[in-house]
């Protein structure tokens, strides 16, 4: 039950953009997900469960989720750190203290990196549903979005910054405890 009540805490964050500091409890970033791709189902995960070295870039992948049972399924889980804001959150890795980060512009790289104030991403829901979708955009005030390249389907895959729009399921986004 608690579970389930700071997940939907989180959802609430970012779906409307309000602190809601009474609806959060103090340790919601002690909440881990899973954050899958609309478009194929994927999993976001980090490659060989390797987060980089000191100034060293882990590389993130898509790959097929984890079950709950999984050995694999630590690869694949995330916390949102958020700000005092409220509306914006560092991604971190589990069992790390690196964070999803990227590069500007069409094309630029996401990867793993030391969690620091520029690691940030604001979700926009995109689709209303079971479950809903999000946009997970880069920064506070970008237009670039965690991307898909050419709607992907294989593990392995290599997600990217691109200018966020809505027609295509490869920057549509879930995730779930």
């Amino acid at each position: 039950m608690l579970k389930s009540i700071r997940w939907l805490a989180t959802i609430v964050v970012l779906t409307l953009g309000f602190t809601a500091t009474a609806a959060v409890p103090a340790n919601a970033a002690d909440i881990w997900y899973q954050i899958q791709f609309r478009h194929n189902n994927k999993c976001l995960d980090l490659r060989h469960n390797n987060p980089g070295g000191e100034g060293v870039a882990g590389v993130v992948q898509q790959w097929t989720c984890a079950g709950r049972t999984s050995t694999n399924r630590g690869h694949q889980l995330w916390a949102f750190d958020f700000g005092s804001e409220g509306t914006s959150a560092r991604i971190r890795k589990y069992g790390t203290n690196k964070c999803l980060s990227g590069n500007w512009g069409d094309g630029g790289d996401v990867y793993l990196w030391d969690c620091d104030t520029s690691a940030v991403w604001t979700g926009k829901r995109r689709h209303q549903g079971n479950p809903d979708y999000y946009h997970l955009m880069f920064g506070t005030a970008s237009n670039l979005c965690l991307d898909m390249p050419n709607s992907s389907w294989w593990d392995g895959e290599i997600p990217q910054m691109w200018t966020c729009n809505n027609l295509a399921g490869n920057q549509h986004l879930t995730w779930f405890p």
